[in-house]
């Protein structure tokens, strides 16, 4: 079962994207494996979405394709395993150091949240919830929000043949913001100048995930906001990238450009737009960004860009024709909530919004830092003008209630912030006056992360983390380039796949079962759990939905709110309260209503503002 589950996991995260990057000789292999990563989520959530709508979406179905597409991986010759570094790189002190303590903050996080499945309330109300919807080939078209992070858990799910095996899909949560940092060092790799900038970058990325929202652990959470913001990342990474590789410099004009490799990068940042609502937008926006940049070019190919223009088109926003009754209620309640919630008229949110960051006088530094590098450079401007200010203008206007709909713009202000700690350090070497508040600044700055991320709670783990991807970090960007050729590669893949073989499938289960029941309230869902272990043929409801993460309660549970019609239907034999959400007096409402019915009932008392509703008398409602 874990071995499957590991195969889910490359294709999730590798195996297709691979398969369509690996034929481009312009990229090196560490470009190739940026790529796969949202290329791959992509792929994957379109294979799901067909194979659902055609009822093919099983566990033999997806062990073909992925046996397909090992073969395809294997069966040609070529470079595949190969890796180098582009261009010679001056050691830069700074720079590293930066790029090792933006690893210790991840690996702190992780440290975190090793040993726990997901137990935060939209991902188990809703992200983990449509996932083993899908898993189960049911098609609900009522879903407002892209499914690419739904069907990557799917995914695992359908290829490992079971729901409880969330210990393994949350890999692809704790892969996401590793592979945003590889995406700003690969950045310095491949534009030297940009090194500084993109390393100090890693450090802004990772607090600011951290400290703008709820805990250090929500960037492990399961939600899609962290995906976003390793998307927004990545189309940074893509935005260089294609000026360095597919579209030649002016000065190798004769060069041909490689449209096939632009196309491909090009459909990978679209991934953004099938992750969340605000993908769309980034999307949109790096698309116009690389035409105005490179607009002599794709003039000549005009058939070319607006054949991919409605690719794109149909990629982001096929599933809100396919949703369009659910969408246009989303929008409006979308709206409805933007106006109750953000009291401030249109003009005046994008001030307003700030208060959305958490501490005022960070946010202001961040300001000042972006500010210096709009004075200082260009190209900065550029990427304000093109990226950052459109998405915070979507943002602070629309959906400013909320900090998570905005965490594709937080690697732009990142990237900013770090651009004017690059200008200040450059202005500190001509004019030694400016040294010791800049040195200051950073001093107080890695203080303030190394506190509020706490990287002594587990520091044995961090250490040795950070130890181990250093170790790897060394070997891979070292000058001989490493060979693993298609021999290694394949003893590899088959070790990781047999090794798992050791731990019997009914240990892993009890193991997720357990972690399951223990996350949240352990005593609580002890004892909800033993409540419905024995119970075949009736439900439980609430007016609570985390519930929702207990084993067997997926078809067994339903959140109904506190409403009376919902608690009143024959299959709902338990009903539990929430004094957070049901009220005293829908409390009240509910009981009356039993009584009228004649329905007898009992209520236990669970502590800590729940208690238990239980029907007595069958039948326990209204006929079915």
């Amino acid at each position: 079962m874990i071995s499957f589950a590991i195969l889910g996991l490359l294709q999730v995260l590798f195996l297709p994207g691979y398969l369509c990057a690996r034929q481009f000789t312009r990229l090196e292999c560490a470009d190739k494996v940026l790529i796969s990563v949202p290329l791959s989520l992509l792929l994957n959530y379109l294979t799901m979405f067909v194979l659902v709508n055609a009822g093919w979406y099983t566990q033999s179905v997806m062990l073909c394709i992925v046996m397909s597409e090992f073969v395809c991986l294997f069966a040609f010759r070529g470079s595949d395993f190969t890796s180098s570094v582009s261009k010679p790189v001056q050691n830069d002190r700074l720079a590293s150091a930066a790029l090792v303590l933006a690893l210790i903050f991840l690996n702190c996080a992780l440290a975190q949240d090793v040993g726990h499945v997901f137990e935060a309330w939209d991902t188990v109300a809703s992200w983990n919830r449509w996932a083993m919807a899908w898993a189960e080939q049911r098609v609900i078209s009522y879903w407002g929000y892209p499914q690419a992070v739904p069907a990557a858990y799917a995914s695992i799910y359908v290829l490992a043949g079971s729901t409880n095996l969330q210990l393994v899909s949350k890999v692809v949560t704790q892969v996401m913001p590793y592979f945003g940092l590889l995406c700003l060092w690969r950045i310095g790799q491949i534009r030297p100048d940009y090194r500084r900038i993109a390393c100090i970058s890693g450090v802004l990325f990772a607090l600011f995930q951290m400290q703008w929202y709820y805990s250090i652990a929500f960037i492990f959470s399961g939600y899609a906001d962290p995906f976003s913001a390793s998307m927004g990342v990545f189309a940074i990474y893509a935005f260089l990238l294609i000026g360095e590789i597919a579209v030649p410099a002016r000065t190798q004009a004769r060069e041909p450009v490689h449209w096939a490799t632009l196309i491909t990068i090009v459909l990978s940042v679209s991934a953004a737009s099938v992750i969340k609502q605000p993908g769309l937008v980034a999307t949109g926006l790096f698309c116009l960004a690389l035409l105005c940049s490179h607009w002599p070019l794709f003039r000549q190919r005009i058939w070319l860009c607006l054949g991919l223009s409605s690719v794109l088109a149909l990629i982001g926003l096929h599933w809100y024709a396919f949703t369009w009754e659910r969408s246009l209620h989303h929008l409006d309640s979308f709206l409805y909530a933007g106006n109750m919630l953000i009291p401030s008229p249109y003009w005046l949110r994008p001030l307003t919004a700030l208060r959305e960051f958490s501490d005022i006088r960070l946010s202001a530094l961040w300001a000042l830092l972006l500010g210096v590098a709009l004075a200082g450079r260009s190209d900065i401007r550029r990427l304000f003008v093109f990226f950052l200010l459109p998405q915070y203008l979507f943002w602070a206007v629309l959906v400013s209630y909320d900090l998570r709909s905005g965490y594709t713009f937080l690697p732009w202000v990142a990237m900013g912030a770090a651009s004017g700690l690059v200008v200040l350090l450059d202005a500190s070497r001509r004019h030694w006056l400016f040294r010791l508040p800049v040195w200051g600044l950073l001093i107080y700055l890695a203080v303030f992360a190394l506190r509020y991320v706490d990287v002594t709670k587990h520091k044995g783990k961090t250490l040795l983390l950070t130890a181990l991807v250093l170790v790897g970090w060394r070997m891979l960007s070292r000058r001989a380039p490493l060979r693993l050729g298609r021999r290694g590669a394949l003893a590899g893949v088959l070790v990781l796949l047999l090794a798992p073989l050791l731990v019997p499938d009914g240990r892993l289960l009890d193991l997720n079962t357990r972690l399951r029941i223990q996350s949240n309230n352990m005593g609580f869902n002890q004892l909800l759990y033993d409540t419905m272990k024995n119970e075949s043929h009736w439900m439980m409801g609430s007016d609570w939905q985390m519930p929702l993460n207990l084993p067997t309660f997926e078809r067994r549970f339903t959140p109904c709110g506190c409403d009376v019609g919902a608690v009143l239907q024959y299959k709902i034999k338990y009903y539990i309260y929430a004094s957070a959400f049901c009220k005293g007096s829908a409390r009240q409402d509910i009981e009356n209503a039993l009584r009228r019915k004649h329905i007898d009932f009992t209520v236990k008392d669970l502590g800590q503002g729940y208690a238990l509703l239980t029907k007595t008398s069958p039948p326990y409602g209204a006929a079915k």
